[in-house]
């Protein structure tokens, strides 16, 4: 059988394997992911027993190991208590919690998930 062989301009090979697509939601973050996700997995468990966000956010600051993850925690945790929603809370730690995940909070809380 003979193979089919594709010719890819030279311009094409030349550019970065990810290119920046115009308005596209851009990442910030200086903590691992793993962090961010097992953050988000433990919040929506105590969130889902009906537990209010405040005390949930209070318990995982308390339970993450100090530094910079530690710290965004519980400052959200602080600005949620002064009466900012959490989305709102989320966004004053940008390195944290990207676009993309404050627009989530702020999804939830729209649709009446997150109060």
């Amino acid at each position: 059988m003979a193979r089919i062989q594709r010719k890819v301009p030279a311009a094409s090979r030349r550019q970065s394997s990810s290119p920046q697509v115009e308005g596209a939601v851009r990442t910030r973050r200086k903590v691992p992911l793993k962090h961010l996700v097992r953050f988000t997995r433990m919040l929506a468990t105590l969130t889902e027993a009906g537990l209010p966000i405040l005390r949930n956010l209070r318990v995982l600051a308390d339970q993450w190991p100090p530094g910079k993850f530690q710290d965004a925690v519980t400052d959200t945790a602080d600005l949620v208590e002064e009466g900012q929603p959490l989305s709102d809370a989320l966004a004053q730690n940008p390195d944290v919690f990207d676009d993309l995940y404050v627009n989530m909070a702020r999804a939830g809380e729209a649709g009446g998930v997150l109060d």
